[in-house]
């Protein structure tokens, strides 16, 4: 069973490879460290909620004076979920505009958007957000939610829709 397994795993990668050059995507560059611009965030609200409901958690333990917690789980949870608060704090998000394509991060996975599957870029104050052609989801980028700088962002972006004739507006 090893071996077949290791054999699928093969294949796709062999299959995502010939993705990536059929999409002009050198092999291994669609994270921060590929070539373009990067703009990156700051993920502040999760981080604080994880960190809070941590810190609520285990004074929940201290409330009950009757009942003495001194499980090993207990502390272990109350230990995670302030580790995975700051584990998303460090993780930063980001948007890197390439000369073809888009790439970010969603739900812990970089994703890309080419130029020919963006419907429209949308532009406003203090938000920048990218409608993909179909039924794909929106990518928004908020200056309040996540700290970007959606000013220069969204100068690069008008440049990113000249050259690949994608409709920017600006609200």
């Amino acid at each position: 069973m090893a071996r077949s397994f290791e054999k699928q795993v093969e294949k796709n990668r062999q299959k995502i490879l010939m993705q990536q050059k059929k999409q002009g995507v050198q092999p291994g560059k669609l994270g921060v460290k590929g070539e373009g611009d990067t703009f990156k965030g700051r993920n502040i609200i999760l981080p604080v909620v994880l960190i809070l409901f941590g810190g609520m958690y285990g004074s929940l333990g201290f409330i009950g004076k009757n009942t003495e917690i001194n499980s090993f789980l207990y502390w272990i949870t109350i230990g995670l979920y302030i580790m995975l608060g700051v584990v998303v704090f460090i993780r930063k998000p980001y948007l890197r505009v390439g000369q073809k394509a888009l790439y970010t991060s969603k739900f812990n996975r970089d994703r890309m958007l080419s130029a020919e599957s963006i419907q429209k870029i949308v532009l406003s104050q203090g938000m920048v957000s990218i409608v993909p052609k179909g039924n794909g989801q929106k990518w928004n980028f908020s200056r309040s939610r996540n700290r970007f700088d959606t000013a220069a962002m969204g100068e690069r972006l008008k440049e990113f829709g000249k050259t690949n004739n994608v409709t920017v507006e600006n609200h």
